[in-house]
């Protein structure tokens, strides 16, 4: 009995120190297990827990942030206001998956992490809806600013789906209503001129919209999208350098190109890394949800603004900036220039459109399918693909005709090809079984190539003058073959006269005129007024089937001439209707390059965009371009005869899904290799390139002519260096450009070679 009490006692003793030496809390914690001890409460003294501050949610239990309200919504989305922090969330209903206006840089300890660190100004910018470079009276600097930093007094109104708030900058003087309404599938910003007031001494120059709208760390899964050429990806790396350019560029093209004609501008055209942005497009994906954005009004006025992590703050981003002003170099003097801004503003509504996008479709493949479908609807695009009866589809051949060569006392005309030798060409084509294609006569007029532009007749006599050329047309036509007859609209040279330098040539906002002192930039409204029509009855004489259009994609200038004065969304729109004019006065026509907005009229995109950007963080280059397009009008890229890397250059084209096209002539390149207008053809004389015009016409125009026909569904890297495009029947496109073969799902691909499993089942 003794010896039980003693242990009893020794018990309890060991567990009064276990419990005096875990303190308060673990006697608390060891009892708290089997209820209520109120005894041995007090018996060791009452526990009174340190008191210890709640967390405030900042989340509602429907998933949605604390200080947001339910504004509008439709059949998909709910849209979201916090009216203390003026900012916006749009919700998918049936995924729940959530796009914010701002980052929220309190979520993670990366968000934390940019938010410390950050500049004050660009944590403002990071919490706006607006940045807005601005300038005084004098219009000499530019200052930036955003409606937190000018602690803008933000008012609310309800509209139909959406919400209008205004952003009132009292101390500038600028009050600036952004309409937000859900669509079909995406949010809207929107900036009515109407409701765009300047009532200070400050004049607004650029307006970023929206500018962070669903940005992503670089610890987030994903990539951006920016239109740099054909398409470009960024992919999110957590380690990355930093980084002191970003992607900077007008869509459509820049203004202007200085010296247009000049040689050495050709050669800087070139060799810059710059691109052409065929669209006003950009778009990110961050895990399973992406977004496309897509400027919808104010198109012709807006510069594309990405940037990847390393650039100022570790955030992906990408908006849309608004021009509002000109920004040029006003004259003092002879010598002396100093930068200037236009006093009067761009008169234009501005908006962008986010496409939300989940799931399978959350990828630039989904991006384009969705800007293609816009397209179709905007401009009621009905397929222009000229198959033949057997779907062959039509290869394109361009046929140097005359180039001008310098000279010290004289220029000579080198005849690269007549117009029987045209005919020439064409037969020997024939007779090889290349039976669908299309012809453009390049320097056709007198001196060749822009030999006298503006002036667009007569036909070169050399080469046959303009019986030679009725003649050859009406033979082509004969055979089922079209002929185009290359010109440019925008150029013009002071030696061939037939224009006027104070009426019809663009003049910069300081009303100097865009060129030097022998080459001039051809106003766009100048040439619907004037010169096209005065050309079409020639082209009709001769039986032209079309106008092969170029240079249009190089530049989008705006106009001070005050004869025909215009912004670029009316240089646009005179373009748009020149060639609409030929085609209504002739039955068809060709603009070059990628500019989207042409889909509307042109029958083919020659000269497509293929070139991958130059960007230092550019990851790779994407066909998204050639998605938007495929299946509506048919595209086609660099001349097979002048590819620098004529194997992987044929492997992109047939993964990109454009068809071939050559520039031949009957003589040899050789004769114009210092002539600086064609110095690029090195070789061009069409009996070296019969056999491979042959070969890829049977592989790809007359093998795949069919897939012209459908939509590019799907895109992707199956490895390094071999890729897949998937068609809408299922079709798939394997290209492997290795140097050894390659082998997915039991097909093997020989190296530098491509597979099509028809249907998606066996070759």
């Amino acid at each position: 009995m003794r010896q039980s009490k003693m242990i009893a006692w020794l018990t309890g003793a060991l567990l009064l120190a276990v419990l005096l030496a875990t303190g308060p809390v673990g006697a608390q914690g060891f009892f708290g297990g089997f209820g209520d001890f109120g005894g041995f409460g007090g018996f060791f003294g009452a526990v009174e827990p340190e008191p210890v501050e709640e967390e405030k949610p900042t989340v509602a239990p429907d998933g949605i942030p604390i200080g947001y309200q339910l504004v509008a919504e439709n059949r998909e989305l709910e849209l979201y206001l916090d009216t203390e922090k003026a900012q916006l969330l749009v919700r998918h209903k049936e995924t729940k998956k959530i796009w914010r206006t701002n980052p929220d840089l309190d979520a993670t300890e990366k968000g934390r992490k940019i938010k410390s660190t950050a500049a004050d100004l660009w944590l403002k910018h990071m919490n706006s809806q607006l940045i807005v470079e601005y300038t005084d009276l004098k219009r000499r600097t530019v200052k930036t600013t955003n409606n937190v930093n000018e602690q803008a007094v933000v008012s609310y109104e309800p509209i139909n789906k959406g919400v209008r708030m205004v952003f009132h900058m009292q101390a500038l003087g600028f009050e600036i209503a952004v309409e937000y309404r859900l669509g079909e599938g995406y949010l809207e910003a929107r900036i009515p001129d109407s409701l765009f007031i300047e009532n200070g001494d400050y004049l607004v120059v650029n307006m970023d919209l929206v500018p962070f709208f669903g940005t992503a760390t670089d610890e987030e899964e994903g990539y951006l999208v920016i239109p740099d050429g054909p398409g470009a990806v960024v992919d999110f790396k957590k380690e990355h350098p930093t980084y002191t350019r970003s992607f900077q560029e007008m869509a459509y093209g820049p203004n202007t190109r200085s010296h247009a004609g000049n040689l050495w501008d050709n050669v800087f055209y070139m060799v810059s890394s710059r691109r052409p942005v065929p669209g006003p497009y950009f778009g990110l994906r961050v895990g399973d949800q992406a977004f496309l954005g897509l400027v919808t009004e104010g198109e012709f006025d807006v510069q594309i603004n990405a940037a990847p992590a390393g650039n100022v703050v570790d955030l992906y981003r990408a908006c849309a900036q608004f021009q509002v002003r000109k920004k040029y170099q006003a004259r003092l003097s002879r010598s002396r220039r100093v930068d200037s801004i236009e006093s009067g503003r761009i008169k234009a509504d501005r908006a962008v459109r986010w496409y939300l996008l989940t799931g399978s479709d959350a990828n630039y493949i989904g991006m384009a399918n969705v800007y293609r479908d816009y397209l179709k609807q905007k401009y009621n695009i009905v397929g222009r693909l000229g198959l033949d009866e057997n779907d062959v589809a039509p290869l394109h051949l361009r046929i140097i005709g005359g180039v001008l060569k310098d000279g010290l006392v004289w220029n000579t005309l080198i005849k690269m090809t007549t117009f029987e030798q045209a005919r020439i060409i064409c037969e020997r084509m024939l007779a090889m079984g290349i039976t669908n294609f299309d012809v453009t006569m390049v320097g056709w007029t007198e001196d060749g190539v822009d030999g006298i532009v503006p002036r667009h007749w007569p036909p070169e006599k050399d080469l046959g003058g303009e019986k030679g050329l009725r003649e050859f047309i009406s033979w082509a036509n004969s055979k089922g073959i079209k002929v185009y007859l290359e010109d440019n609209f925008s150029r013009a040279n002071i030696d061939n006269g037939g224009f006027s330098t104070a009426i019809d040539v663009v003049r910069d906002a300081s009303k100097q005129p865009i060129g030097n002192a022998a080459n001039y930039q051809i106003s766009p409204l100048a040439a619907y007024a004037k010169f096209v029509p005065k050309a079409i009855p020639n082209y009709k004489k001769v039986g032209a089937n079309g106008i092969d259009i170029a240079g249009w994609h190089l530049t989008l200038p705006y106009d001070r001439n005050e004869v025909f004065w215009a912004e670029r969304a009316d240089s646009a729109k005179a373009r748009l209707a020149v060639a609409q004019m030929i085609k209504e006065q002739l039955g068809s026509v060709i603009v070059q390059g990628g500019n989207l907005y042409f889909m509307a009229v042109t029958d083919k995109v020659i000269d497509a965009p293929v070139d991958p950007s130059t960007h230092v963080f550019v990851d790779y280059a994407i066909p998204f371009f050639q998605i938007v397009v495929h299946g509506l009008v048919p595209y086609y890229g660099y001349p097979g005869n002048l590819r620098n890397d004529p194997r992987r250059e044929f492997l992109r084209m047939v993964e990109w899904g454009a068809l071939p096209v050559f520039e031949l002539s009957y003589q040899s390149s050789e004769l114009i290799h210092d002539a600086w207008r064609y110095y690029w053809v090195f070789s061009s004389k069409f009996e070296d390139w019969l056999d491979t015009v042959k070969d890829e016409y049977e592989q790809v125009n007359v093998r795949m002519g069919r897939l012209q026909r459908l939509a590019i569904v799907d895109h992707g890297r199956l490895a390094d260096d071999v890729f897949q495009t998937v068609y809408e029947d299922g079709t798939r496109v394997i290209v492997n450009y290795q140097d050894e073969e390659f082998t997915v799902d039991g097909i093997t691909i020989p190296a530098l070679d491509y597979v099509i499993l028809e249907g998606g089942g066996s070759r």
